[in-house]
C-alpha cells in the first residue's frame, strides 16, 4: 500500500467533502423538484437519467379527465387547476391558478360558496352551483369537495361537473313533455267531441229508425228491405200479418213459398235483373194470404237506395 503524507491525506479529505457537498445539492434539489434529469458519466460516456415523480401518471389522468379538478389552500385561493376547469370557463389556464376561486363565484352565489368552502374542509359534499366564465356567462357546475392531507399541509381538491349540455337535455325533455301532455289534451277533447258525436248520431238513428218502423208498420202495404247481394234484411208488421210468415220464415228464399208458383221465375228474373243493372224493380205477382189460401194479385215495387259513402 502507497503510504501518503498528511498534507497529501488532508487534501484527500478536502476533494471527497466537495464531492460529498455536491452530491447532498444534487439529492436536495432532486426531493425539492428544481431538477427533472441527472448526468451521469459511464465507462461508455455520459448518461442522461430523467426524474419521474410519483405522482405523475395521477396528475395525466386528472389532466385527461373530462372533468374540471382544481385544488384549494385554506385562503381559497387555487393552487392547482387542470386544463379542463379553465376550458369551461373560456379563460388561459395561466389566468385560474393563483387566482382566488371565489373571484369564479356570482355574487348572488357567494354566500352559498363559502359555506360549502366551509363544510367542505369537514366532510365530503357535493352541491350545484353557477360559476362564472368568460363574459360573465353564467356555467352550471356540480362541485365535489373533499379535503387532502398533504406535506405541505390540508388543501381541499374540488371536481368540477359542467352541467350545460344536461341541463339543456332536461329543458328539451320538458319541453316534449309539455307537447305531449298538449297533444294528450287535445286528443282527450276530440276524442270526447267524438264520443259525443257518436252519441248524438246514435240516439238521433234510433229515433230515425223508431221513426221508420212506426210508419212503416201502420201504413197500408208490405213494406221490406234487401242489401246489395239481394239478401232480405227487413219486412214491416203487414207482411207478417198478411203472410203469416215469421222473421225467420222470411228470409233467404222463405218468401218463396207464399209467391204463386206460377210467379216465382217471373219475379225472380226481374229482381235479379234490377239487383244487377240497380235499376228500379216493378212487376206483378201473386201473393198468399194466410187467413184464407187465396193468391191476391200485388204489384211489387222496389228502388235502390245509394249510399255516397260506401258501408265496408
Amino acid at each position: 500500500m502507497e503510504t501518503k503524507t498528511l498534507p497529501e491525506l488532508i487534501a484527500i479529505i478536502y476533494e471527497l467533502k466537495e464531492k460529498l457537498n455536491e452530491t447532498q445539492e444534487t439529492i436536495d434539489a432532486m426531493l425539492s423538484g428544481q431538477i427533472d434529469a441527472v448526468m451521469v458519466p459511464r465507462i461508455t460516456g455520459h448518461q442522461l437519467f430523467t426524474l419521474q415523480n410519483a405522482d405523475h401518471n395521477y396528475r395525466v389522468i386528472v389532466e385527461k379527465m373530462t372533468q374540471g379538478a382544481i385544488t384549494l389552500d385554506d385562503n381559497g385561493v387555487i393552487l392547482y387547476s387542470n386544463s379542463r376547469f379553465a376550458f369551461f370557463l373560456g379563460f388561459p389556464l395561466e389566468q385560474v391558478i393563483g387566482v382566488p376561486f371565489e373571484s369564479f363565484v356570482p355574487d348572488e352565489c357567494k354566500g352559498d360558496f363559502k359555506a360549502l368552502l366551509s363544510k367542505g374542509w369537514e366532510v365530503d359534499i357535493k352541491e350545484e352551483l353557477n360559476l362564472l366564465g368568460k363574459d360573465f356567462k353564467r356555467i352550471p357546475f356540480l362541485l365535489s369537495f373533499t379535503k387532502l392531507e398533504l406535506d405541505e399541509g390540508e388543501a381541499i381538491s374540488i371536481i368540477l361537473t359542467n352541467l350545460t349540455s344536461i341541463i339543456k337535455n332536461q329543458n328539451q325533455l320538458k319541453a316534449k313533455n309539455i307537447e305531449l301532455e298538449e297533444a294528450q289534451r287535445i286528443a282527450a277533447k276530440l276524442n270526447k267531441e267524438l264520443k259525443d258525436t257518436v252519441k248524438e248520431k246514435s240516439r238521433d238513428l234510433l229515433i230515425s229508425q223508431r221513426n221508420f218502423k212506426f210508419l212503416a208498420d201502420n201504413i197500408p202495404v208490405m213494406v221490406w228491405t234487401a242489401d246489395r247481394e239481394g239478401k232480405f234484411d227487413y219486412f214491416n208488421q203487414q207482411w207478417f200479418d198478411y203472410t203469416g210468415l215469421s222473421v225467420d220464415d222470411s228470409k233467404n228464399e222463405g218468401w218463396m213459398m207464399v209467391v204463386h208458383p206460377y210467379d216465382i221465375k217471373t219475379i225472380t228474373e226481374a229482381w235479379q235483373n234490377a239487383l244487377a243493372a240497380s235499376i228500379p224493380l216493378e212487376s206483378m205477382c201473386r201473393i198468399r194470404k194466410s187467413d184464407s189460401g187465396e193468391y191476391l194479385w200485388h204489384l211489387t215495387k222496389a228502388i235502390p237506395f245509394l249510399m255516397k259513402t260506401p258501408v265496408s
